[in-house]
């Protein structure tokens, strides 16, 4: 949908004999009128607003240019300003002509393909209307993330464009895979089956692949906004073997809420270009806050590839466990990684943030090693606040022959799972049945809480 900013002048109303009378005017002989009317109809109407709009925008992910009209103006005495917005806005043609001349006609054509294939990835565009001479030094861009607020004094035209996002489904939900020149890095995002996908035993793969001399990242982004509750990532890959420019990301974000610092709360694993650095990290944004960043490193030696990764997000505070294997609602002490609980002043409130996963590279530099990566997550699952006490069945922040009820109310039920908590977490070990296993896990928190 194009989104026009117009500017407005009153205009005499024509009479019937076509001119434009104001009050009781002198009429003119009808042979001047008639040279005045063919002089008026084939000159610009000035009595329009100035006004400035797209005839052609080319579609995303292909090359060519931008066509548009003018009105409402002499021609010859004005500009169009182009820019394009591939992880920030750009000049287009480019920074040496960064303006378009208008025809006679009043069109105008703008080269906004001079790079390829980022420039095909536009997500925005915008083209403003200004005077011969009005253009600044100050208003060339490379890759800002908002363009300089003295430019919409001018009449403009700007186009979201964006090509349909392709859609999977992993862990029962719903799930967009990101496509285009963006953050974080910014990189070059690919939607290809090469870069994300779901295997036949219901794993998400994200991978960082090299295509015709550009390196392609990867990321999905939930169509639900969850809030408040438990967020699960469960890895079936080994972070600490990732190359030291790439980055693995677990987390939530949202694109409108600046003023919160866009909602984002990370699992990141990466050794940021330096291998001696841990490879886990929590982070509350803004991450250069004292206190708002907790590092960890992990030793897989005889625990397997899997790891866990668990963030509950309370009004009051967000918790973060890490840990092997998968998923449960008390892992032993001896499986767990890292564990901290975050109560500084930066832990946003809910609103439109989605969870989100990602796979990319530092600055939008090349692996160091020169190799695709590959990672794969065996699961991710979202759940309403549970207890973090185990054996703390019924959340009284205690246990007792009261949780023990829980186990006897739910007693050989086998269809615990995830979206019924675990059969309100009596399914102490998560093995989707409640029985005698539980009834052990469940004597053992008993003692060590007493």
């Amino acid at each position: 949908m194009f989104s026009n900013k117009h500017r407005h002048v009153s205009c005499p109303a024509p009479g019937r004999d076509g001119q434009a009378h104001s009050g009781n005017a002198f009429r003119l002989p009808s042979f001047v009128s008639a040279i005045f009317l063919g002089i008026l109809f084939s000159a610009p109407a000035f009595c329009d607003a100035p006004d400035i709009y797209f005839t052609y925008v080319p579609p995303y992910g292909t090359a060519g240019n931008l066509s548009g009209q003018v009105t409402g103006v002499v021609y010859d005495d004005y500009k169009v300003l182009v820019y394009i917005y591939v992880g920030g806005w750009w000049n287009k043609p480019t920074w040496a002509n960064p303006t378009t001349a208008i025809d006679s006609n009043g069109s105008w054509t703008c080269n906004i393909t001079t790079s390829i294939p980022g420039d095909t990835l536009a997500t925005r565009i915008i083209a403003f209307l200004i005077p011969n001479g009005s253009y600044k030094s100050s208003w060339e861009m490379a890759g800002q993330s908002v363009l300089p607020a003295e430019l919409y004094a001018f009449v403009y035209e700007e186009i979201p464009r964006r090509q349909t996002a392709r859609a999977i489904r992993f862990s029962n939900h719903n799930w967009a895979v990101k496509t285009g020149y963006e953050g974080p890095g910014p990189n070059y995002f690919s939607d290809s089956v090469n870069n994300v996908w779901v295997d036949t035993g219901g794993h998400l793969h994200l991978k960082i692949t090299h295509q015709n001399g550009f390196w392609y990242c990867s990321e999905v982004i939930s169509d639900e906004s969850f809030g408040y509750g438990t967020y699960v990532f469960t890895i079936e890959s080994r972070v600490d073997l990732l190359d030291r420019n790439i980055v693995l990301g677990l987390f939530t974000w949202d694109t409108y809420a600046p003023q919160y610092n866009y909602r984002e709360i990370d699992f990141e694993f990466s050794r940021w270009q330096n291998p001696s650095n841990d490879i886990g990290q929590y982070v509350i944004q803004p991450w250069d806050t004292p206190g708002n960043i907790n590092r960890f490193d992990f030793n897989y030696a005889g625990q397997g590839d899997t790891t866990t990764h668990v963030m509950t997000w309370r009004p009051d505070g967000i918790y973060f466990k890490s840990y092997y294997g998968d998923f449960e609602l008390a892992p032993s002490p001896e499986k767990v990684i890292k564990d901290w609980y975050y109560t500084g002043p930066d832990n946003p409130p809910p609103g439109g943030e989605n969870a989100r996963m990602n796979l990319w590279l530092i600055n939008g530099m090349s692996p160091n090693n020169g190799l695709e990566s590959e990672i794969v997550i065996k699961d991710f699952m979202f759940m309403t606040e549970i207890s973090d006490q185990p054996g703390d069945i019924d959340d009284d922040s205690d246990v007792n022959l009261f949780d023990f009820a829980k186990i006897a109310e739910h007693w050989r039920n086998e269809d615990c799972q995830i979206y019924n908590k675990w059969c309100g977490q009596a399914d102490l070990t998560c093995d989707g049945n409640v029985n005698i296993n539980d009834i052990t896990a469940f004597v053992q928190y008993w003692l060590e809480s007493n």
